[in-house]
């Protein structure tokens, strides 16, 4: 039966969040031709700031709720007990993290495989999809740096 989108158009699949996992499953869903997916976010118009895409302004996108939410994530050890803010525009907390792009160590996805029995989880099963959303080959050396081929 599915869902129906402001269109009218059915969906076989719909995912509430527009952050990173949110837009990732909305878009796997819809790789596939005969499925039809449908991404619903709170984010809106507010991710067209320049705030959002210049890293060095981070700081304003916290001081204005209209980007983030009014609470934060629990204080955890990894972090220094620090409380991280929940974005409120489409990419979610992703857009409001100064473009900081991470991922763990690859022995960290390992010792979860042997802790958690999950053969999925290995960092040879993940990279692909960390590799997938955005390929970049940078042509010059950005100050100083050695050219990177990041793939």
């Amino acid at each position: 039966m599915g869902v129906l989108s402001k269109a009218r158009q059915p969906h076989d699949y719909v995912a509430f969040s527009g952050g990173s996992a949110g837009r990732v499953t909305a878009s796997r869903f819809s790789e596939e031709s005969t499925v039809s997916a449908l991404l619903i976010s709170e984010g809106g118009p507010t991710n067209r700031s320049w705030t959002i895409n210049m890293p060095l302004v981070v700081e304003l996108l916290l001081l204005d709720d209209k980007y983030h939410r009014a609470y934060e994530s629990e204080r955890h050890a990894s972090i220094n007990y620090r409380q991280i803010p929940r974005g409120r525009v489409l990419g979610g907390s992703s857009s409001i993290n100064g473009m900081v792009y991470s991922r763990y160590h690859a022995l960290d996805y390992e010792n979860w495989v042997q802790r958690h029995d999950c053969k999925a989880g290995s960092y040879a099963g993940v990279l692909p999809y960390f590799k997938k959303p955005r390929p970049v080959r940078a042509t010059k050396t950005i100050i100083g740096a050695p050219k990177a081929q990041c793939s």
